[in-house]
């Protein structure tokens, strides 16, 4: 494997889990708390880009828990407002509840976001940045370019996870942050399942640092 990151990228986490029978890409709790862990320790700002437009697949009072934890300020009449439901996902139907809007949670929880990005192979769900990951070229205009990349379940859903993953690294900063949720074992929905050596041999061979690996499993 090529060593293609430089050494001062850093902070690259990744959870491997699964919360849903059915695979829904998106933010859900875990990796929300993620997100809102790398806050803490150092501040979510800049350049944000999802790969897919996420539902965010956490209910309505996990949410304002959350959001009390990490003292940020999100109320239930915030989450009722109806210019803050997600009406781009297919997912955001299927949840018994009226989930809010990927960008205006991010915005809301890291107000040092200065512009939201969206990848995605097609516009369908208002991807700013069209591109298909299995292509052995990233698109140029974007190397190096963003400050933080979050994966809602995206490289166990494409034919070539490993070039996905060469071409997303290229497009962070060298001071940029990655983090991402992906199955790593078969359930309907995933393309494959990736396990926790393949992301972590990737970013510590490539001299990522701060490299965290987690497992999440579903309660019996």
């Amino acid at each position: 494997m090529q060593n293609t990151i430089q050494n001062n990228k850093q902070s690259i986490v990744n959870v491997i889990e699964f919360d849903l029978f059915w695979k829904i890409m998106g933010i859900n709790k875990q990796s929300l708390i993620l997100l809102l862990q790398a806050d803490k320790e150092l501040q979510i700002k800049g350049e944000f880009l999802t790969l897919g437009y996420n539902t965010v697949t956490i209910k309505h009072e996990d949410l304002i828990q959350l959001a009390q934890v990490y003292n940020k300020n999100i109320s239930q009449a915030w989450i009722d407002s109806q210019e803050n439901k997600d009406s781009k996902t297919k997912h955001s139907l299927m949840l018994g509840y009226a989930p809010v809007d990927q960008n205006k949670l991010l915005k809301k929880l890291f107000p040092g976001i200065d512009k939201i990005s969206v990848m995605d192979i097609s516009n369908y769900e208002g991807a700013s940045l069209i591109h298909d990951l299995n292509s052995i070229s990233p698109p140029s205009d974007y190397l190096a370019y963003f400050d933080y990349i979050y994966d809602g379940s995206v490289f166990d859903n494409i034919f070539n996870p490993a070039n996905g993953l060469i071409t997303v690294s290229k497009l962070l900063k060298p001071e940029g942050r990655i983090s991402g949720v992906n199955v790593s074992v078969y359930i309907p929905g995933a393309m494959t399942a990736l396990s926790n050596e393949f992301f972590y041999s990737y970013f510590m061979s490539n001299c990522f640092s701060g490299t965290l690996v987690y497992s999440a499993c579903q309660p019996a």
